[in-house]
Order: structure tokens, then sequence, then C-alpha cells
């Protein structure tokens, strides 16, 4: 033990306590604790860059009892959420030559706990509604952290709620521009479509597998919020839709909500079938696939273009939470699981061309055409595979095979 080093203060910290820390990095923001009641804590805290070495099971803020050290690894000092803090504490109210066990069931140590979530919540909240920039700024940062303390601090979660913000598709007013994108708070996404879509949340969990279904969304002129963190699918089940039970919050690739803008309209019989084209469809992708897991639907959906995705899989509500579930166990890459949903755009150009090409099948009675009909199906599964990484390497060399087969079918002249 030793009293503290005499360091000069970093420009711009407030002037309480010499510092026997080195700083390589500014700091993303600083917390000042100083109260005599019903404690006595002064100190310095400050949240740095994260860092990939960091270990989460020691904390860097040094604790003293009247200027005497005690500990560089005061865990039991800090709440769990924030052990990602730097800095001093010092408090007289902390004994010297004390066990770890005894600052665990230690009283006052809860309430300096206590303390020090509600100095730093205070800060963010101060943060996020006086300095946007610097919050958002911050926030790829502190927002596993901020998260965390969310989910495990309730008085904290009441103090940080308003402030806690979430990527979206919107780029007009009520959101927040920030270096990483647009940002918007969950009630500022409710009030925004309540008249599009009241008590809905629709979110992205994968912006890149789930591109296509983004991309529709965004035609559609609806707004997506992302949920990508790794803590995100704990925190909107524990804390977003158990505080908001009337609100369902909905992935893009939900069988409930991929149909959304699609057209109803009746369909043509043909006389020479009986079937309309949607049936033929149907039941030629299920030949193609020969596949009972796999449900073929159609619908009438919006093309933007050509580049737009011919059919889309989709997983039912308790498929995709299992999956999720799945996703987060150890040694476990996450995976399509087997049951899924093929929906097939019957407006897609592509798709109308398939159509043409079954019907001449049939006319005709041509086994080559009705070959390449069954391949392009595969092809039009795998594509859709292949944009939510649902290709294992089997299933990569046997779309590279077929695609093969289909080029040359499609230059056979």
């Amino acid at each position: 033990m030793g009293e503290i080093p005499q360091h000069p203060q970093p420009r711009g910290l407030p002037g309480i306590l010499p510092l026997p820390l080195s700083f390589q990095e500014d700091p993303l923001f600083w917390i000042h604790l100083n109260t005599d009641y019903p404690f006595v804590v002064k100190g310095i805290l400050y949240f740095p860059k994260a860092k990939l070495d960091w270990d989460p099971n020691k904390t860097q803020v040094k604790l003293f009892c009247n200027r005497v050290f005690v500990s560089d690894n005061c865990k039991e000092v800090i709440p769990e959420f924030l052990l990602r803090l730097r800095g001093i504490i010092d408090s007289p109210d902390i004994p010297l030559n004390v066990s770890r066990s005894f600052l665990q069931g230690d009283r006052r140590v809860r309430k300096i706990q206590e303390y020090i979530s509600k100095k730093v919540g205070d800060h963010l909240v101060k943060m996020f509604e006086d300095d946007r920039p610097a919050y958002l700024k911050a926030w790829k940062d502190i927002e596993p952290f901020v998260k965390f303390g969310v989910m495990t601090d309730e008085k904290f979660k009441e103090r940080v709620k308003d402030a806690l913000v979430f990527g979206t598709t919107h780029t007009g007013d009520g959101d927040f521009s920030g270096e990483f994108g647009h940002y918007t708070t969950l009630a500022a996404y409710l009030e925004r479509n309540r008249e599009k879509h009241a008590d809905k949340v629709y979110f992205t969990s994968d912006a890149v597998a789930q591109a296509t279904h983004l991309d529709l969304y965004r035609a559609r002129g609806l707004e997506v919020l992302t949920l990508d963190a790794p803590i995100d699918g704990y925190l909107r089940t524990a804390v977003l839709e158990a505080d908001h039970k009337e609100v369902k919050f909905l992935r893009v690739d939900a069988e409930e909500v991929a149909t959304l803008g699609a057209e109803k309209q009746g369909e043509i019989v043909d006389p020479t079938t009986n079937q309309t084209r949607g049936d033929r469809l149907q039941a030629l992708f299920q030949d193609a696939l020969n596949d009972s897991r796999i449900k073929i639907r159609l619908e009438r959906l919006p093309v933007e273009d050509s580049g737009s995705p011919p059919a889309f899989i989709l997983l039912d509500e308790t498929t995709r939470r299992l999956q999720e579930m799945q996703s987060l166990m150890p040694d476990r890459p996450p995976t399509l699981p087997e049951n899924k949903i093929l929906m097939v755009n019957e407006d897609h150009p592509l798709v109308q061309n398939l159509a043409e090409l079954e019907r001449g099948v049939i006319v005709g009675s041509s086994s080559n055409k009705r070959e390449t009909a069954l391949l392009l199906c595969q092809h039009i599964f795998d594509l859709a595979l292949l944009a939510q990484r649902g290709l294992d390497v089997d299933k990569t060399k046997a779309f590279l095979t077929r695609s093969s087969q289909l080029l040359a079918r499609l230059t056979d002249r």
C-alpha cells in the first residue's frame, strides 16, 4: 500500500484527485464522483474505447481509502456492467485489509455501486440530450455495456431507457445521424409509424443475410430497426417485449410480415389444365425441390427491377426464435433450420418466364424443357439460400454443379 503518486491532471479534468494513471487515448466521457452522504466517495472514472484484448473479469479502477492504496482490481465496488470503466475511487467508508467476500456483502459497497450506476446513467442521458453527436460517436463502444445494464439493473434501465438508440433505415425527421449511420429511439419509431403499422416493430438481426428482405421494406416505405448486436436477442425478449407487451417485434424475414404489400388479385384458370398459374408453379417447385420440409408459397409482390430477388426464405415465428436460441450456444454457428418456407414472387420477370416455360412443357410435352424448368426452380431456391448464408459446403458444390448444367442448357442451340 502507498499514497497516490502525484501526476498532472489531464486537460479539462475536474481537479479533485491526482491520478495514478497513464492516458494513452482520449476517454469517451468522464464521470466525476463527489459525495459525502450517506457515504463519502471521491473519484474520477472514465470510459475508454473498446479493445479486443480487454479482460471482462478484471477492472482497472484503483481503490483507495483516505488516499492509501487498497486494490487495483475492485470488481466488488463497480457494477458488473460497468467493469469497462477506468479511474480511481477514494472512500474512507471502505476499510483496509478486508476480504472480497466481505465487500460483496457490505451494504455500503452496494450503495456505492448504486451511486456509480446513477452517475453514469445521468451522464449518458445528459450527453444524449445536450451533445447528441458525441453520444452517437461513443455509442458503438458503450452500446453492449449500456444494454447489459438495462437488462440487469432496473434503476439504471428506468434512468437511461429514453437514451437507448437503435440503427434505423429511416433518414428523415426524428432520427439522428452518427458516424455509423442513422439512429432512433423506440418511442420515436412507434410514434412515427403509428398510422402505417401501429404497435408493430420491424427489425433486422443481420443486415447482410436479410438484405433482400430489407430492400422490399425500403421499397414499401417501411422503417426497419437494426438489432444485430449479440446481446440484442436477450434485450428484445427480456426488456423491449416485456416492457411493451402491446407491441409485436417482427423480424423482416418472419412469415407473417413477408407478404406486406402483396397484391391480392383473382387468378385466371387455364382451361387446358384446369389450374391457375400459381397452382402450376407451386407444383413445379415442389417437384424440383422434392423436400417435404420446404413449404412453397406464391405471392404477388412489387418488383423494383429485374435485379430484385425472385424468391425469399421465410421462417415461422416459432422456428425463427428457436434458431436465435441455438445461434447463441457456444460453438454453434448460425444455420437455417431444415423446415422453411420458400416464398416465390409470382410477378417477378424470371418467375413469369418460368411459368411460360412450364406452360410450354405441358402443351408440347418436352422432356428437355421440363428438365430446364426444374433446374431453374432449384437455382431460384439456391439463390434464396445464398442470400441468407444458407449454403453449406455440400450445398455450395451442388449449386455450382446445377449452375453449370443450367447454363449449358440455356446456351445449347
